[in-house]
């Protein structure tokens, strides 16, 4: 068989696995797009299309050439105290259209979304491993998490929990940086909402503020999608160069350092806890039951009882 008709099979295949899922909980996609930035749409739109996915354009909120502090929901001075520099307008931008998109599909009855920025670019097969993701989940009811990072460049703090293909799925102890493509659980979607009193954190610094707190955010490794590195269209270059250099206060580096290492704390807590749990049950797995034993004792014991019975009765009629 040719490359070509090979490449035609496996597409069949994807494609067709994917219409399935379509009647089960395969997660719509939500695209943060500004408007004008019609490249990237198009871009976008050919990626989604060969992977069978249907998919909402959502209008990104438009930061550029404003402040900040023009936006009602910008926190100043938590952000100062948190970063020790103010946000851009772009960055408080990014944060509303993920906003935006989390509140769209909340206004469903989906289990599951996926969020993606305008930048995306998928690996081929990527419906199909997002398929795997979501049919390994299902299957775990009792794993607690909010956000699934499919964008993610590498791993930090990391317990590892199941293969799927050539990937894996990870418990992201310490959450990876940027927001490229994420797939939502309905309970992380409205806890995220449920959090929203106003915004002092780029978004992808709030995603690893949050749930390096919680424990509830997973990875898959290596990336299912990564981004085109170029600037937002969300933000002005003027932003980005700023933020990349320009509007820190002296203390920015020590907070900076001070912030990673408190997330780190938490995440080295709960990647022990796990490993901790893990050689527990693992141990008690190993371990004889005893149960055993001691329901044959008990049989033993009850058949002893029976046979001496009919003497003890005797030896009683003969006195």
């Amino acid at each position: 068989m040719s490359s070509d008709s090979r490449h035609g099979v496996e597409q069949a295949q994807i494609t067709l696995r994917v219409s399935f899922l379509h009647h089960m909980s395969f997660p719509h996609a939500y695209i943060i797009n500004l408007d004008g930035s019609d490249k990237r749409m198009v871009e976008m739109r050919a990626e989604l299309d060969r992977e069978g996915l249907s998919f909402t354009r959502v209008p990104a909120v438009d930061g550029r050439g404003r402040p900040a502090q023009s936006f009602p929901e910008y926190r100043a001075r938590r952000a100062v105290g948190f970063l020790d520099r103010e946000l851009l307008g772009g960055e408080v931008a990014c944060s509303l259209s993920h906003v935006a998109c989390v509140e769209r599909f909340l206004a469903t009855d989906e289990p599951y979304a996926l969020v993606l920025e305008d930048d995306s670019v998928l690996e081929e097969g990527f419906a199909a491993r997002v398929a795997d993701i979501v049919a390994a989940l299902e299957q775990q009811p009792s794993l607690d998490w909010h956000v699934v990072h499919l964008s993610s460049p590498g791993l930090k703090i990391a317990t590892p929990l199941q293969r799927i293909g050539q990937h894996a799925l990870y418990h992201a102890h310490y959450f990876p940086m940027r927001t490229t493509t994420i797939l939502w659980s309905r309970a992380g979607a409205q806890a995220f909402i449920d959090l929203q009193h106003g915004i002092f954190a780029p978004i992808d610094m709030f995603f690893r503020y949050w749930v390096t707190r919680t424990g509830k955010g997973l990875a898959i490794h290596p990336a299912l999608a990564l981004d085109r590195m170029g600037a937002s269209d969300i933000e002005s270059v003027g932003d980005t160069l700023t933020r990349q250099g320009g509007y820190r206060g002296v203390k920015y580096f020590l907070r900076k350092q001070r912030r990673m290492a408190l997330g780190k704390v938490f995440a080295y807590r709960r990647l022990l806890s796990m490993r901790v749990t893990r050689a527990l049950r693992a141990k008690s797995a190993r371990r004889p039951s005893a149960v055993a034993p001691r329901q044959a004792a008990a049989v033993r014991t009850d058949r002893a009882a029976s046979q001496s019975s009919p003497n003890r009765a005797s030896a009683g009629s003969s006195d």
